[in-house]
Formats: C-alpha cells, structure tokens, sequence
C-alpha cells in the first residue's frame, strides 16, 4: 500500500533538510554480499544488523537509514508513513486470526552516538567494520557500533518480512529520530500516526533485564545575588581544591554513593570558618560542569592570616581524614589541598553571602533521594548539585539535576529546591523538563514478557526501572494508554570504541519478540477497559 499524500508531504521536507541515501527509494532491499554474519541466526536479523553496519545514522543526521527503511516496507508492499520531523512508522497486517487483537507498536530508534576516534575512523562516513570474537561476541574494534538500536532497527525490519500468516497481531514498527541526542523523534512524535495499546521497545542493552520505568528530569538554576566586602588587613587568599574523586553519571551511577566535589568542599570550607571562629573568609566557590556529571573536582578561594596558615593546614587534614572514612571504598583517591592562588584578590564575599551560599549548597537535597517501592534496588528519586559558576561579579549560579520516575515526586523535589533557594534569598529557575515512565509490577504487557523470558531462557528475567530518561517515556505521555516493557541483547561498552553485541543474546531477542507477539495476537480483553486479562500464572482468560 503506498503512503498518503500528507506522509509523502512529510518525508520530502525531511529528507529536503535531513539527507538522503537515494531520492528515488529503491523498490527492493538493499543487500551487503560481505558480511561477517554470515551462518548467524537469525539470517534476517543479521541481514539487515550488518546493512545498518554499512550505512551513517549519526543523530540529527538519519536519511541513509530512513531510505533503508522505506525500501524495506516497499519491498514487502507494507504501508508506510512519516511525521514532520522524521519518525517512520511501518504497518504490518495482523494473521487472520489475530485480526481482532490490539495493535503493538515496536519502538527503536534510528540513529546512534558518532564521533571520531583516534586512529581517524569517521562514523559519519565510513562503514562500521564488525568482527567475531571466539568468545561469542561481535565487536566493532575503532569504532562504536551503535548496536543497542542497531539490533532493534532489524529485529523490528526482520518481523516485517516474516510470512503473512505468522500469528502476530497488528504491528506498528516505530522508528524515531535522535534517540541518541535531544530525544526530538519521540518528543515530537505526531501521535494520532500510533494506535497500538502495547509498547515493545527494542532498544535496551542488557539482556536478562526488562526494563519497566525511567526517571523523568527537571534542570533547575539557583541564582544568588551576592555582596562583597574589602579583604582584610593582614591576610591573604589560598585556594581550598577537592579532586581526585571518582565522579560518573548522576543517573545511572547515582547508586553508588560517590562523594559530590561541591558539597565537599562547601562542607569543609564551613567546617573551617566554624572552627577558627569566622577568622576565615570566603572570595568564592566554583565546580561541576555537565548537568547530568557528578562534579569531580571543585575549588574554594579563602581568605585568612598567615598566622593561621599551620592551623588550617591541619585541620584540612582532618576533614581530608573524615571524607576518607565516609568515602574511601567509593573515592579512594579524594584529596584535599590548601594551596596559593594564581591571581590576587582584594575583594571576599561578605560575611553574611558567604554564609548563605554555603547555605545553600548543603542544605540542598543531594544523591538518591528516594529508592523505588514498586521496583526494590532501583532509584526513583534523586537530585545532582551538578555546577557553581560565577554568571556575573554579584551573581552565583547553582545548576542542579533533580529527576524521579513520578511526576509528583519530581514536582516535590523541585518545589523543596525553590524553597531552598527563597530562604537564602535565591531564585529558583526551572529549566528543561523531561518525562519519567512509572514502573507498574502489574502491568499485563510485564507478565507476557517475563513469560516469554521464561521460556527463552528457562529462569525469570531481573526488574529494572532506569534512573535516567528513555523516549519510552516521552512516547508514554503522549500515548497515556499504552502499557510497555523495554528488553533487547547484551551490549558491552556501549557508545565507545570497541563496543561490542553477544552474538546469542540476539537469537534471543528475536524469540523473545515473537513470543511476546503470539501472546498477544491472542490475548483475550475486556471490553471496557481494553486491558489484558490474566490468571495467577499470567495465562490470558476469557471473559
């Protein structure tokens, strides 16, 4: 069936800025006779794995394999459309048995992460090169593969070529553009183009784990005025720095518990004016960088007499010793160091803007705030003081990263960081927002997948709710109806050099799918709802 007018609309505008691999859309697949894949399992699957092998989806820039699509879906006579920004959704006829049963949308998306290496790979252009290891891997050695949706772009394509009479329900195969960057695919997706009640997102790297929630995420700027006084008589500047620190991703590396450089050298630089009686003044405080990076290093400029040099030396020892006993197993290398400026100063904070930023910095909520009561292990809660910048001479800037995975707990924390900042006399600036997924142990769309697991690998699958953002839940917000799981094969160094896929983690992947999907074709409903409904042992039940 050939695509309406408003979708062939659509995809001329995209392609127009987006590129493409052949204005014409060849009406038959194209096919790489050198593949490395060859004797793999399943043949589809790895056809098409190592077509996206050879052709750029660098995010922002995904017309190569968007024409890859399209050329698929055409060769197989499937109807195919486009919104304005570029997501393609494929359709696929239900068996004729299961044509009474609820549409399944399958969720990858189309581009990955590139950069250039050191050895002068270009991603952008050059074809990824792939090679079997001995030990069941397939790995990209220069370069990163982009695997994760790779195998998902082809699980997803090699369901479309399976016969007609395969029982599967109704499928919409959703591909979205830059997954891997802004999210702008699943964010802008045109939601009247989906209308399936299942969501299987084929994008997750971990085999063994179906993934049932993310965390959503507010960026938020805490701006405090501040005042200056002269430097006192008799005293000079050093420089209190913190480094050394393990630091790591404020989502997926929050569990660990590393110390955060800005709250550490906050609390020793209170810690010190405390013990030498306010003696020690402040000239400023500066760390952190990306909103989403547990700052690693961070620095305090203090003002204080030579005469209480030794003393102070002293006492940054102990609180160096402290930090050690608190964060010794998860930062080993943490130092302290109370050193000389490269510039003079003449000018401190006052006392009281000393204070209150200090204030502010610990009394903010910081690190897990919360762990999950539905998924136990998992976080939901969490806020990373993530940077403290000067944005002008009487104006600190605090940049935190408050995320949860429900909308109501992301509010609270975001509500406790504005009352926060009104009480040292800051404006609290939310900033970006993205959505967070709630995970639901009840979910019918679960129980299907864990049964399916079972059956593939004769043990249950682990529970996860990821405590970063996925464009499942973006989808989720748009699309309130839809229950969803995320699974896909074991991904190792993921977005790096030498990122690699286990080869019958993939086999697996692709039976798992199609377990999930004669289930589904299946799958009694309840009328009012349109929810599944299941026994104890998670088989479906007539109504």
């Amino acid at each position: 069936m050939a695509p309406s007018a408003a979708a062939r609309v659509a995809a001329i505008a995209f392609l127009a800025f987006h590129g493409t691999a052949d204005h014409a859309a060849p009406k038959k697949a194209p096919s790489c006779s050198a593949s490395p894949f060859k004797g793999l399992d399943p043949v589809a699957v790895w056809r098409h794995f190592n077509a996206l092998c050879q052709l750029p989806r660098c995010s922002g820039h995904e017309g190569a394999v968007v024409d890859y699509v399209r050329s698929v879906a055409e060769s197989q006579g499937a109807e195919w459309i486009m919104d304005s920004v570029g997501n393609v959704i494929v359709h696929r006829p239900p068996a004729e048995a299961a044509a009474a049963a609820d549409p399944v949308t399958i969720h990858t998306h189309l581009d990955m992460t590139c950069a250039r290496s050191s050895d002068g790979y270009e991603a952008a252009t050059e074809p990824i090169e792939v090679t079997l290891r001995g030990d069941g891997w397939a790995v990209a050695e220069k370069s990163r593969m982009g695997a994760d949706s790779g195998v998902g772009i082809a699980v997803a394509l090699a369901l479309l070529e399976e016969p007609l009479d395969t029982p599967f329900p109704p499928l919409e195969l959703l591909f979205t553009v830059q997954g891997q960057s802004d999210r702008l695919g699943a964010r802008s997706l045109n939601a009247s183009f989906v209308s399936g009640r299942h969501l299987l997102n084929l994008d997750a790297a971990e085999h063994g784990v179906l993934f049932v929630g993310a965390a959503g995420r507010a960026r938020m700027k805490v701006n405090l005025p501040v005042s200056h006084q002269p430097l006192r008589e008799g005293t000079r500047a050093f420089v209190l720095s913190i480094a050394g620190l393990r630091g790591g991703h404020s989502g997926s590396q929050a569990q660990l518990g590393v110390a955060n450089a800005l709250v550490a050298v906050s609390r020793a630089a209170a810690s010190l004016r405390a013990q030498f009686d306010g003696r020690l003044q402040v000239v400023g405080l500066e760390g952190g960088d990306k909103d989403d990076a547990i700052p690693s290093q961070a620095r305090a400029t203090l003002a204080f007499s030579l005469a209480d040099l030794h003393a102070v030396r002293e006492a940054v020892a102990a609180i160096e010793r402290e930090l050690h006993a608190e964060f010794g197993r998860t930062d080993p290398e943490l130092h302290l160091r109370i050193e000389q400026p490269e510039h003079a100063v003449d000018q401190v904070l006052s006392d009281e803007s000393a204070e209150r930023l200090l204030d502010l910095i610990l009394l903010l909520p910081n690190g897990v705030t919360r762990y999950s009561s539905e998924i136990p292990g998992s976080i939901e809660t969490s806020n990373n003081i993530a940077r403290v910048r000067w944005a002008s001479s009487g104006l600190v800037e605090v940049l935190c990263l408050a995320r949860s995975a429900l909308p109501s707990a992301l509010a609270d924390l975001t509500s406790r960081i504005a009352r926060t900042a009104r009480r040292v006399v800051g404006t609290a600036l939310v900033g970006p927002t993205f959505p967070g997924w709630a995970p639901n142990r009840t979910s019918p769309l679960l129980h299907i997948a864990q049964d399916a697991f079972r059956k593939v690998e004769g043990k249950a699958a682990m529970l996860e709710a990821v405590h970063s953002s996925l464009e499942v839940a973006a989808i989720l917000e748009k699309l309130p109806h839809m229950d969803a799981v995320s699974f896909g094969p074991d991904v190792n160094s993921v977005r790096s050099p030498g990122e690699c896929v286990r080869i019958d983690s993939v086999e697996k992947t692709w039976e798992m799918t199609k377990r999930m999907l004669a289930r589904l074709a299946h799958a009694s409903t309840d009328g009012s709802t349109g929810e599944v409904c299941y026994d104890d042992d998670g088989e479906p039940v007539d109504l």
